[in-house]
């Protein structure tokens, strides 16, 4: 019998939605039969040696209820001529959630990932680059002058790459355009020349409003030189970026582009008459130096391998769970009777299976997992008991949507 069974008090506390606490006095001071059992059990299988110590509760048929259950500690047994003293081993499932609760741990998402994959297929995002012509400056004037180095009737201006700003770029591999000069006969071009090309179909945005170029006879009465852009095509051909056969001044708009075409910026020039003789400029003035050019760009769509609830919260409670307590996990797919679909439907996403990380792991605590299902489901964790013959307090603990557990 014990000695203080007087003085023995329990109480149970419930800080919150969750799990029942349940406190009692740890330490037991036996004498008499009590004493002498546990004294045998301990002689023989020393720190192996199993006992229980189940507290009982009279109900109005005059029988008992089994009100709690505990295995005792050996390791603390003490005895002497007429005493025997040793503790209870506070196993119960709120008792060992609430010691692990902060405890990372990692798991191995190929151990836990589901059969079915999450097709990732990223986001768009808008890729752009600027152009400008090379030019020298002019002392106390706006405008830039770009000497010719050659002449001709159409002028390729040398374009150059500046400001990219290039997040997801698999569509499109940015060149600077050479200079060069053409005649008069445009059915001969020169498809060398050229600040972009394709290597994916994809539709860009060309912006060419900002680049104003004019000739040495031009006045402000006169418009600036049109912005010829022509696509050349895989087999050599030549066609106006704005549609149709016939070319025209570009300013802006969106051009369709197959794999392995190029683009390419020409700008007629003209000529002058001196003395009834034509004569090739010899310099264009630059009154505006930008071109843009958008697009969008998406990574291509991979696999991931994802994790149910279901099996992420068993193996977070498989890996709390004690020798003596086995905790099980479930989550009620239902609130009121009514089918969480939302539920039912999320998967968990590593961000090393993200990443494509080799090996990919998943840190998470029992914490972590039920902050996640508070916050994005609404609910809450129960534990219930479930009934062994061995001195156990198996339980399980049953995730539910909050409005379920005081109904």
């Amino acid at each position: 019998m014990m000695t203080d069974s007087r003085n023995f008090v329990t109480s149970y506390t419930r800080p919150y939605y969750n799990g029942v606490i349940r406190k009692s006095n740890s330490k037991l001071i036996l004498i008499g039969k009590a004493r002498r059992l546990l004294i045998e059990e301990y002689r023989k299988n020393y720190l192996n040696s199993k006992a229980a110590f189940s507290v009982y509760c009279i109900n109005n048929r005059w029988g008992y209820d089994k009100v709690w259950e505990c295995p005792l500690d050996f390791a603390t047994f003490e005895y002497d001529t007429y005493y025997a003293e040793l503790f209870c081993k506070d196993n119960s499932a709120t008792a060992l959630i609430k010691s692990n609760n902060n405890t990372k741990f990692e798991f191995p998402v190929d151990e836990l990932k589901d059969e079915n994959q999450l097709k990732y297929d990223g986001i768009v995002m808008r890729n752009s680059v600027k152009y400008v012509i090379t030019a020298d400056n002019v002392d106390g004037e706006d405008y830039l002058v770009r000497e010719f180095t050659s002449s001709g009737q159409y002028w390729y201006p040398p374009l150059f790459k500046t400001e990219e700003n290039l997040p997801i770029n698999d569509c499109i591999t940015l060149h600077d355009q050479t200079e060069g000069f053409h005649t008069r006969d445009m059915r001969e071009p020169d498809t060398t020349k050229y600040f972009l090309e394709c290597k994916k179909d994809c539709t860009i945005s060309i912006d060419l409003t900002k680049l104003i170029i004019r000739t040495e006879t031009d006045t402000e009465r006169f418009l600036p030189k049109s912005r010829y852009l022509f696509i050349i095509k895989a087999d050599g051909t030549r066609k106006p970026a704005n549609g149709g056969n016939r070319v025209s001044n570009f300013t802006n708009g969106n051009v369709a582009l197959e794999v392995g075409d190029k683009m390419q910026l020409l700008i007629p020039i003209g000529f002058n008459y001196v003395n009834g003789v034509s004569q090739y400029h010899s310099k264009a003035y630059i009154y505006s130096n930008e071109s843009f050019i958008t697009w969008q760009g998406k990574i291509e769509s991979v696999d991931v391998d994802c994790i149910s609830l279901n099996t992420l919260l068993g193996k977070i409670l498989s890996s709390i769970s004690s020798n003596s307590v086995t905790l099980t996990g479930s989550i009620c797919e239902t609130i009121n009777g009514v089918e969480n679909e939302r539920l039912k439907n999320t998967k968990i996403v590593a961000a090393e299976s993200i990443r494509q990380m080799v090996g990919a792991k998943i840190y998470t605590s029992f914490k972590d997992f039920s902050a996640f299902m508070e916050s994005v489901f609404g609910y809450v964790y129960e534990i219930i008991p479930v009934a062994t013959e061995e001195y156990t307090e198996d339980s399980i603990v049953t995730f539910r949507h909050r409005s379920e557990v005081f109904a």
